[in-house]
């Protein structure tokens, strides 16, 4: 049994400017996330999505951004996005805010977003460091594909985990299916025995009245009868309802399941390219 994982990433409208439309063109030139986005080429993304370099340029800059907020200790992706849907996108954002909204926001101790808040200055006074010689710059590129590389393997961890349980799910759904097919049968040969049994019961009551009132014989007979093919039809309209019930509950869920892995597999076939 696997176990259940969330896939908690960055999406690329956490960061600010970018809108459906934007979204949809860089999606279209292959970023589809804010880690994509943090490791692509400016020239290349604008040159595929129609966007200016300097729109691209600026874009990547916040997703780098909020790529150093996950290098934060303590603070894993899920928090990043809270954050950055408060509008927290950088480390400047993290230490200038106010710890009671930082606590507010992600949910956690006043101590818990001060350690941040310190851990955040501590890491933008690094970066500022290294940035200026050019070791120092080729240091943090490499801080920073290494980090992006550990997000990625962590993001495919859990879609292979969520395909195994999305698998496991459909395999479940469709043998529940399978015994309720199985079950309908027992179901229909009960009304059936019932409604032999309710034939029998009139029968046995019309030979009881036969010898004391001809016509109330007749008369009990003609309902007796009528009652039975009532029973009947009650019996076979049950059974084709119930067999095409199970036919269209097992076809929505082998549907839905394989709709399910084929959007998964995409997924994960594009995370792994």
């Amino acid at each position: 049994m696997h176990s259940t994982a969330q896939v908690t990433r960055m999406e690329l409208h956490h960061i600010k400017g970018i809108g459906p439309a934007k979204q949809t063109k860089l999606q279209d030139a292959g970023i589809d996330s804010v880690e994509a986005l943090a490791r692509a080429d400016v020239a290349e993304v604008a040159a595929k999505s129609g966007l200016s370099e300097a729109q691209v340029k600026e874009f990547k800059e916040k997703a780098i951004g909020l790529n150093l907020l996950e290098d934060v200790r303590g603070m894993g992706p899920q928090t990043v996005v809270v954050l950055a849907k408060a509008g927290i996108t950088s480390l400047k954002d993290l230490y200038d805010a106010s710890t009671e909204r930082i606590a507010k926001e992600a949910q956690v101790a006043k101590e818990h977003a001060l350690q941040w808040q310190e851990e955040a200055q501590k890491l933008a006074e690094h970066v500022r460091e290294e940035a200026k010689t050019p070791e120092g710059r080729r240091k943090l590129l490499k801080e920073a594909a290494d980090a992006s590389k550990v997000a990625a393997g962590k993001t495919q961890e859990a879609v292979v985990a969520l395909y195994h349980k999305a698998r496991e799910d459909g395999e479940a759904a469709i043998q529940k299916a399978q015994q309720l097919r199985e079950t309908a049968p027992a179901q229909l040969q009960e009304l059936r025995e019932t409604a032999e049994k309710a034939l029998r019961d009139a029968e046995a009551k019309v030979k009881e009245l036969q010898d004391k009132a001809p016509d109330a014989v007749q008369e009990w007979r003609g309902k007796a009868e009528t009652a039975v093919q009532e029973a009947n039809r009650v019996v076979v309209e049950l059974r084709d309802k119930t067999e095409q019930f199970v036919k269209t509950e097992t076809e929505k869920v082998k549907a839905a399941n394989e709709g399910l892995l084929t959007r998964i597999k995409a997924r994960f076939q594009r995370k792994v390219a």
